[in-house]
């Protein structure tokens, strides 16, 4: 997977947050807004039409070089916010 195709899809899964808003403790919905994962399941499946395991964990893994661990622990911590999540998108897009 190129560099560009992960910037691509940090880039999707934070639109969906900034556009449908972000929560915690589960994936998410368009009307509910989405968690990390969620946002970027929604993209890959539903927007980009790509059931490819593999490529999410991707994307997946280079996010947790900068939580530092669990994307999905990260992203429910208490005291956590929607604007902690769009920068974690912005760091981890402007590194590519």
């Amino acid at each position: 997977m190129s560099k560009k195709q992960i910037k691509e899809d940090l880039q999707g899964a934070r639109d969906l947050i900034e556009k449908h808003g972000w929560r915690q403790g589960d994936l998410g919905t368009i009307t509910e807004g989405f968690c990390i994962l969620g946002a970027l399941d929604y993209h890959l499946v539903v927007v980009e039409h790509d059931a490819n395991v593999a490529r999410g964990e991707r994307v997946l893994q280079y996010l947790e070089s900068f939580t530092g661990g669990d994307v999905v622990n990260w992203n429910d911590l208490e005291g956590r916010t929607k604007e902690d999540v769009l920068d974690l998108f912005d760091r981890a897009i402007e590194a590519l």
